[in-house]
């Protein structure tokens, strides 16, 4: 019989898996010993002259249970109890709904009233897993999986009786059998990790497209912020058969893509020389793909969404445009949109441009569309809406492009209300809203001129970009701007009595007026803008109108 020598780790090669079997390869130590190693395991055994052939492993005790007559309250004594211990009738009927190769565990198919006569109130899991010499479990990928016992039918194994049986008893001598270690698709252990690591992995799995891509474009749809573009990479790094990495001449970041859809080494290399052709566009290009993906946007929306430098690097709208025409294998530019070209999806390689005024076009969601950010439709909303006249919410869904509209939110009115600092609204009726697009916070008090809207046109909505960028819209970012300098009640009183022209001005025009750090003080004394106007009569006068309430310096 073998004997176990804990601790050893001989240079005697391990025992080989080959299919659902282990051939397990015993080897011959002078004519004294047979030895051989199961894991980590060293095993010995005396030999006798005469043997040609290593003894098999046996289990030397095995522990039967009997059903326990104890008396146990509400009829039930544990597993021990003899409505829960198996009798031979409850295993053969239960091994009729068992397959002999691996199947899903939940998807067998017991009848409710044979599992409640011959299981009775066991655990249906633990229930076979207390029984290896009949049933055998694995957790695979995450799923539970079982398969009637090898030594039942070990010719469906390639295995001999005797075979099927020693491996029986060495995963019962080390607490394998049915322990339902997670094992991964090659039937390995799999690493132990934290419940964080494994929600990171899910994520990663889930939002990782199947082209290149910078992380930043994955970590804005990760909303916890116990995230960065470090870790991120680790898990990219640490699962090179479900990730790959790319890291370009002359670029600051790194690109991943998740192994899908058409292999890398078709297109990798057309991707890496038209990407490493011009060294002064790596960054610029890199920066674009955190905002453009492979669905048809509006290049004007592209370019609001580019950071000031991004904007300054590449020299403008028309030096945008130009940039995305030099590489044909990263970029598609047609005649009212732009997209990036995903080669490892070949059917959009041929998709046709949407025509501009065609509401009926329909995008496939992808999970890396940065307008799944309701701060990137907000930046978009914001440079189409009228900077002189109010807006409705059905001219900036016209006004979207196909990529947003696959990501606008059935209320799109939520997303314009979540910035008070670049949307003013207001509700002429139940469902009918009035958007006002905020130009640019003042924090300087200054005298509000007699007629603003009548000395400004309207801003319509067109192909090309030529005023975007004239003026600095970082303050739109810049939380530190309005960090620093508080009102009082009487200064805050001074602040919106000097903005109020001698005509009067209408609320929602002298909202747009008042600078952040105004309304803010306003909200803190008074509970609103509104409400402090209406609680000082001695200095302010509300008419009401169809049109909505008209505010006055009121006279002595």
């Amino acid at each position: 019989m073998f004997t176990a020598l804990l601790g050893i780790d001989p240079c005697t090669p391990s025992a080989e898996k080959t299919g659902a079997a282990v051939a397990i390869q015993k080897y011959a130590v002078g004519d004294r010993f047979w030895v051989f190693r199961y894991h980590s395991t060293l095993f010995v055994a005396s030999r006798c002259r005469t043997e040609q052939e290593a003894p098999h492993f046996s289990l030397a005790s095995r522990t039967m249970m009997a059903a326990s007559t104890l008396a146990c309250s509400k009829e039930f004594g544990g597993w021990g109890s003899a409505q829960c211990v198996p009798t031979r009738d409850d295993v053969y009927e239960m091994l009729k709904y068992v397959p002999v190769h691996w199947g899903n565990f939940s998807s067998l198919n017991v009848p409710s009233a044979i599992r409640k006569k011959h299981l009775r109130s066991a655990s249906t899991l633990m229930w076979f897993r207390r029984q290896p010499c009949y049933f055998e479990l694995r957790e695979i990928n995450y799923t539970t999986e079982i398969r009637r016992s090898i030594v039942l039918h070990p010719e469906a194994h390639h295995m001999t009786a005797e075979q099927a049986r020693e491996l029986l008893d060495l995963k019962m001598f080390f607490w394998e059998a049915n322990s339902l270690i997670p094992l991964n698709s090659d039937g390995e252990p799999l690493e132990e990790r934290s419940s964080f690591e494994r929600n990171v992995q899910k994520f990663f799995s889930r939002v990782c497209p199947t082209y290149f891509s910078p992380l930043r474009i994955i970590l804005q749809r990760y909303t916890k912020k116990n995230m960065t573009a470090e870790r991120l990479l680790s898990v990219a790094l640490a699962a090179p058969n479900e990730f790959e990495t790319l890291r370009p001449k002359h670029a600051d970041e790194t690109l991943v893509r998740r192994r899908g859809g058409a292999g890398s080494e078709r297109w990798r290399a057309d991707f890496l020389s038209d990407l490493e052709s011009l060294p002064g566009d790596v960054n610029s290009i890199i920066d674009i793909f955190n905002v453009l993906t492979p669905m048809w946007d509006r290049p004007e929306y592209v370019y609001v969404r580019l950071a000031p430098q991004t904007q300054e690097r590449v020299k403008g709208y028309d030096g945008l445009l130009q940039l995305l025409r030099r590489h044909p294998h990263l970029f598609r530019v047609g005649d009212h949109f732009v997209c990036r070209v995903d080669a490892s999806n070949p059917l959009l390689l041929n998709s046709q441009e949407p025509a501009p005024d065609d509401m009926s076009v329909r995008t496939g969601q992808c999970e890396e569309n940065p307008y799944l950010s309701p701060l990137e439709i907000a930046k978009v909303f914001h440079y189409a809406a009228p900077s002189s006249e109010a807006c409705t919410v059905s001219f900036l869904v016209d006004a979207a492009s196909p990529a947003m509209r696959a990501a606008l939110p059935p209320q799109v009115i939520t997303i314009v209300q979540q910035f008070p600092r670049l949307f003013a609204c207001k509700e002429n009726s139940p469902g009918e809203f009035l958007i006002y697009k905020i130009v640019s916070p003042s924090t300087t008090v200054v005298r509000a001129p007699q007629s603003v809207a009548a000395s400004e046109e309207k801003q319509q909505l067109h192909n090309t970009c030529e005023e975007v960028g004239e003026a600095d819209d970082s303050w739109i970012l810049e939380e530190d701007q309005f960090v620093g300098k508080e009102y009082s009640k009487a200064q805050v009183l001074e602040e919106v009595y000097a903005l109020i022209p001698d005509a009067g001005v209408d609320f929602t025009q002298l909202l747009l007026w008042t600078s952040l750090p105004v309304q803010q003080a306003a909200n803190s004394h008074f509970g609103g803008l509104l409400k402090m106007i209406e609680s000082r009569n001695d200095m302010f006068h509300i008419t009401d109108t169809p049109d909505g309430q008209i505010i006055y310096r009121a006279t002595s």
